[in-house]
């Protein structure tokens, strides 16, 4: 994991899309969307979940929760 530093220099150098992979999960997902991710990439936070279903929905929630503070 690199973390959200590295993130942060590389929203700052390109508009390309990022896609942050590794290590996230739903309570650092608004952190690592505010460090310049466009998106997440996530997978042990949903299989180990006893709901992945609502768990992908509370993902997509914080999602549309940045996208609207950042509007």
């Amino acid at each position: 994991m690199v973390g959200t530093e590295l993130l942060r220099r590389a929203r700052q150098i390109t508009e390309k899309p990022l896609v942050a992979i590794g290590g996230i999960t739903l309570e650092r997902a608004a952190e690592v969307y505010d460090a310049g991710a466009d998106s997440l990439a996530v997978v042990r936070d949903l299989i180990c979940a006893a709901n992945p279903g609502e768990r992908s929905r509370q993902y997509l929630e914080v999602a549309a929760s940045v996208k609207a503070r950042k509007a």
